[in-house]
């Protein structure tokens, strides 16, 4: 949020968003203080989980970002057994990380799919993508 803070942020839209993002993020960490206070009870927030219904939810949380974020479950009910707050969590990481990618006519396309008896999401954007020398400069930076 605030690397795109930058790039939108005369963006009324783009602001609203991320207030609702924050919200939304307190929300979670206030249920999962609840959840460690609890003894750490995590198992039973594992259910079956819709992912259509999930991606169009890490979806319209990007409402305000003026971008094509296109949509296409080629099997609409494929259920994986998730947390499903975590689950919502990493996609929209990874949704954030496609629109860090790209500039604001940009595109990002989700799919979601059934392959034999595992889900498969694929995120996909038409950002440049990274340099050799990015790619070279940061595996430095891990080591």
């Amino acid at each position: 949020m605030l690397q795109n803070s930058e790039k939108f942020r005369g963006n009324p839209e783009f602001q609203e968003d991320m207030l609702a993002t924050v919200r939304e993020s307190v929300d979670k960490l206030n249920q999962l203080m609840v959840r460690i206070h609890e003894g750490g009870r995590e198992a039973s927030a594992v259910k079956p989980v819709e992912l259509a219904n999930l991606l169009r939810g890490v979806v319209g949380q990007k409402n305000g970002v003026r971008v094509s974020i296109s949509l296409e479950p080629e099997v609409e009910e494929v259920v994986v057994i998730a947390d499903e707050n975590r689950l919502s969590a990493v996609l929209s990481h990874l949704v954030n990380n496609a629109l860090e990618a790209i500039d604001e006519d940009g595109a990002i396309k989700i799919v979601s799919r059934r392959l034999g008896g595992e889900a498969v999401i694929e995120i996909e954007d038409d950002g440049v993508g990274m340099t050799p020398d990015f790619i070279r400069d940061d595996n430095k930076k891990e080591r």
